[in-house]
């Protein structure tokens, strides 16, 4: 696989990966669940090219294949975590969830809404942790030139 054929495939891949995960997430703020895909393919976009810059100036610096593939898996989480919080900000600023005044009097279940959060959270963060391993493993096996 060349370079080239490789930065397609991950933007492909995580372009695709943030418009499934921003449709799930649009479900929590029915009946806008369009604009949260809008914003998973717009994030995941961005967040690939970002995946790909930084991977590839580690393996530029000559590094070896495990900290390449520790780097991209980390880099993955991150991406992961910042699509997180960028669609669901969004998403929440959109659609005044957070209708702090009910949260301050005890009402609106702001421990729910906290938990909802924290859990997208953290799956948004293994995602991209699963997405930024296999990218690297990817690149590691078919793109780096074998010691």
């Amino acid at each position: 696989m060349s370079n080239n054929a490789f930065r397609k495939f991950v933007i492909i891949f995580v372009t695709l990966i943030g418009a499934g995960f921003g449709t799930w997430a649009g479900f929590l703020y029915f009946p806008y669940v369009w604009i949260a895909t809008i914003l998973g393919i717009i994030s995941g976009y961005v967040l690939s090219r970002v995946y790909l810059a930084i991977l590839t100036k580690i393996a530029a610096k000559g590094y070896g294949k495990l900290k390449v593939a520790l780097a991209g898996a980390i880099t993955g989480a991150l991406c992961g975590l910042l699509s997180t919080v960028f669609i669901h900000g969004i998403m929440i600023l959109l659609n005044n969830i957070a209708k702090w005044e009910d949260f301050a009097k005890g009402e609106g279940g702001i421990e729910l809404f906290i938990a909802v959060l924290i859990g997208c959270h953290v799956v948004g963060t293994l995602v991209g942790l699963i997405a930024g391993g296999l990218c690297s493993q990817f690149y590691i096996l078919r793109v780096m030139k074998h010691d």
